[in-house]
């Protein structure tokens, strides 16, 4: 008995230590941090964060036929407008009765008018719609909708909140890292259409820093090939970030405003966001120009003006590569295979900042050497997220070339690099 008693005592002595202390009104928790921020009385503010919701809710108008175990819906879209859509019903109505003459004692063809849910959390999908006949109004169904969108996405724990303010700089970075890692694609299937924005990294380690930093702001889901069956030891793991739908709104607004190259594939993604539920827009041609964009660059039109060091930070993120020849001399590199006219736009840049670069024979590099390097990684680094070592060992690397210095540190910075070059 007094065993049984001992061990009691210990349990909850042990729920003790482990269940978190909780403040009441009488008692105040005890201080074992030392205050670090002794001189300012306000606190920091914490970044504004908005609610994102996963789903979305869209308008669907069209004829419905029912017949004898029968059903089918003409939605009126670009291609089929109401008229065409009605006349096509009611050809199909009159099939069926002809089909089934013997069966058939009842047959309409009724108008659809409602605001539908639509909610994909992996195998599960909610959908539920909301007629303008039972809420009496289209705006009341379209509010109905929007709060059961909320509700659902709320139970399912796809509910997400992000930093609402993003910086400009961080605006810039992200437009050059998109103009150089990312993609915008149009997906269509059926009668429905996403819209996707895609960045991608690879690592060996955990998640890239640039995309959980994109995602804090943007939102998204990051993937990765960690479990592909054929990938080679040797691979490094592909992470990508994916936005897609009514979520990418945000993103696509400031890849408008500040990517140089991808800004005409951002503006063409944003009106197919912003046209979702109108059943009248011509997705198929807007896809059809984004796919002539992504294979001719040669033909975009750049925006010159928009760029800067953030942007040239976020492009060399993606596009750049930082190291040293076979005779020990620093080099650095910006890619870009398919628009030579970008690199040619970015050393004029450069040379206005008094860094001299050029573009070579090919047009797909610009290439910098030595003490130009060196100006570069100083310029840079302020705003750089993935190559941010590499440029901190190009200017330790400089210095002690213009020191003279005969140690083995030249040695290890060189190992490092290429240790970096691999992770």
């Amino acid at each position: 008995m007094a065993t049984k008693r001992k061990r009691q005592v210990n349990d909850n002595e042990w729920k003790r230590q482990c269940v978190p202390r909780t403040e009441t009104n009488n008692e105040k928790p005890s201080d074992t941090t030392p205050n670090t921020n002794l001189g300012s009385s306000s606190k920091q503010e914490e970044p504004q964060k908005e609610t994102h919701y996963g789903g979305c809710v869209y308008r669907v108008e069209g004829f419905d036929v029912r017949a004898y175990k029968e059903r089918k819906t003409f939605l009126c879209t670009s291609i089929l407008d109401e008229t065409k859509a009605k006349a096509l019903a009611e050809t199909y109505l009159q099939q069926l009765k002809i089909k089934h003459a013997p069966y058939v004692t009842t047959s309409t063809v009724r108008r659809v008018s409602h605001w539908r849910v639509s909610i994909n959390k992996q195998s599960k999908r909610v959908s539920k719609a909301f007629s303008d006949a039972v809420y009496g109004s289209s705006a009341k169904a379209k509010e109905a909708a929007e709060d059961y969108m909320r509700q659902q996405s709320n139970h399912l724990g796809i509910t997400t909140r992000r930093i609402a303010d993003v910086p400009e700089d961080f605006r810039r970075y992200m437009a050059g890292f998109c103009d150089g890692d990312g993609c915008i694609s149009l997906h269509i299937q059926n009668n429905s259409h996403t819209v996707q924005v895609e960045f991608g990294q690879s690592r060996n380690e955990s998640i890239p820093p640039v995309l959980n930093r994109l995602q804090s702001y943007y939102g998204g889901g990051i993937t990765s090939n960690t479990k592909a069956k054929r990938r080679r030891t040797w691979q490094r793991t592909a992470w990508r970030l994916i936005i897609h739908g009514h979520h990418a709104e945000k993103i696509l607004i400031d890849l408008v405003n500040f990517c140089v190259l991808k800004h005409q594939q951002a503006e063409i993604a944003l009106n197919c966001v912003r046209a979702r539920g109108n059943m009248t827009y011509d997705f198929k041609t807007s896809q059809t120009q984004l796919c002539l964009l992504k294979n001719e660059y040669m033909k975009a039109e750049l925006q010159a003006s928009q760029i800067s060091l953030p942007f040239l930070a976020g492009f060399f993120d993606a596009e750049g590569y930082i190291g040293l020849t076979s005779t020990l001399c620093l080099r650095a590199m910006i890619a870009q295979k398919s628009c030579p006219p970008l690199l040619y736009m970015i050393t004029a840049f450069l040379s206005t900042l008094g860094v001299s670069s050029s573009v070579d024979k090919d047009e797909k590099v610009v290439v910098l050497y030595g003490g130009e390097v060196d100006k570069l990684c100083k310029l840079l680094l302020p705003f750089v997220i993935v190559k941010k070592p590499q440029l901190k060992l190009g200017i330790e690397f400089r210095a002690l070339q213009l020191n003279n210095d005969k140690s083995d540190r030249k040695k290890e910075i060189s190992a490092e690099m290429k240790r970096l070059k691999r992770v």
